[in-house]
């Protein structure tokens, strides 16, 4: 019976990291792919896309029944962010 190596490292979870263990070039982020769970970081420069990820990650954590809206907590830096941000949630349900 072949018992598998515990001791490999799954090379596709570090393959963004540098040999010192920094993140050097991230993979992109997929909005299609399974959604994450737990805390969520996003964290880009302006004009990435960010307000149309958060977005778009909240109206699918809302229509595929995952979560109800009272269980996310999503923070923005400002009042008109805010606003945006909701404007657009709603856009998209």
């Amino acid at each position: 019976m072949d018992i598998p190596d515990t001791h490999e490292t799954d090379t596709h979870e570090t393959d963004h990291l540098s040999r010192g263990g920094t993140p050097a070039d991230p993979p992109p982020f997929d909005v299609t792919a399974a959604l994450p769970t737990g805390t969520l970081v996003l964290e880009a420069s302006a004009g990435t896309g960010k307000t149309w990820t958060i977005a778009a990650l909240t109206a699918r954590y809302l229509a595929e029944g995952v979560a109800r809206l009272d269980e996310l907590m999503i923070v923005t830096f400002s009042r008109a962010a805010t606003h945006e941000l909701r404007s657009r949630v709603r856009s998209r349900l």
